[in-house]
């Protein structure tokens, strides 16, 4: 499930993410392509619906696209995830970043230890260590 979750992410040319609240204090993330909801921790509890338009930038060798960029209705840059480290298609680490409504002003990085199994195939990912 996991690995169908990072398929829809990193091979999906456009997505629209809806940040939705749920019962209870939680916030869920569902994607149109994924109705299972991924849990928000921390931050501000959103008051309504946002859609973002999803990029995918930076193809190597091996058609893997080294970042997604998700982009507010403004053009604005909302968040970006980016693969390096490693060669690929075996990368070590992804970065998530994600900015404030300017664009510009970074507000949270998250750094991931990617994992991969003997035939090479991505099996997860691990909040890295700081």
């Amino acid at each position: 499930m996991l690995r169908r979750l990072n398929m829809v992410v990193f091979f999906v040319l456009k997505v629209v993410i809806i940040i939705q609240l749920s019962v209870g204090s939680r916030n869920q993330l569902v994607s149109e392509n994924n109705p299972l909801p991924v849990y928000i921790v921390g931050g501000d509890v959103p008051t309504k619906s946002v859609a973002f338009s999803t990029y995918r930038v930076h193809e190597d060798e091996n058609g893997i696209f080294q970042s997604i960029e998700w982009k507010r209705t403004d053009g604005t840059l909302a968040k970006k995830s980016t693969l390096s480290g490693g060669t690929s298609p075996l990368y070590e680490k992804r970065i998530v970043t994600h900015y404030d409504t300017d664009g510009i002003t970074v507000t949270e990085t998250v750094a991931y230890d990617q994992f991969y199994n003997d035939r090479g195939k991505w099996t997860h990912e691990v909040i890295a260590d700081e």
